[in-house]
């Protein structure tokens, strides 16, 4: 695996471009690359005549609008933890200022999305929402694999041990497992 990322971005670039034949781990990575190809396809992301790479420039814009959302989450997020309103400012903006955010968010990757996926498990457990967790998991999950641990080890909370987490984590699972098995 190319420690760069410079495989994977072609990969995500690729299937933008509606070509899933690409490496069984950034194959089951699919729903950033859609919302592009969607965008593009009905000229929702007119960006043709600014930008000679406009696939590289979709993944920018999308990136960015799905960091600014997770900063948010972020912000309300560290209220629920009862930090003060000015430390849960800071710690967003030391979010979206950090090197390996800005990073994820100017290159076409979809680490965006895996962030946001993140800050939004943490926020609907942190606020008991487990009905919207249990609908929003497998979306989830589909962000990046490191979501897996994240989901198997929240079960050591006994309040997440209810039907329809649980029913949602296994189909969850078993739709990554089958999506990255098989192409999309």
């Amino acid at each position: 695996s190319d420690p760069r990322g410079m495989q994977d971005s072609n990969d995500y670039i690729n299937m933008s471009d509606g070509n899933f034949d690409v490496h069984f781990l950034s194959r089951y990575r699919f729903i950033i690359p859609i919302i592009i190809n969607t965008l593009q396809r009905y000229d929702l992301l007119v960006i043709d005549s600014f930008t000679s790479h406009p696939n590289q420039f979709a993944f920018y814009i999308i990136n960015f609008l799905i960091t600014f959302l997770a900063s948010i989450i972020l912000y309300l997020f560290q209220r629920k933890l009862k930090l003060s309103s000015s430390s849960s400012l800071f710690g967003s903006i030391l979010f979206i200022t950090s090197r390996p955010t800005i990073a994820n968010t100017g290159a076409p990757l979809i680490d965006a999305f895996f962030n946001l996926s993140l800050i939004i498990f943490c926020y609907l457990i942190i606020s008991n929402k487990l009905n919207l967790l249990s609908l929003f998991l497998p979306i989830l999950l589909l962000s990046k694999e490191l979501m897996i641990p994240v989901v198997i080890i929240s079960f050591i909370e006994k309040k997440l041990w209810k039907f329809k987490y649980v029913a949602s984590s296994l189909i969850s699972f078993s739709a990554t497992c089958s999506s990255s098995g098989s192409g999309i």
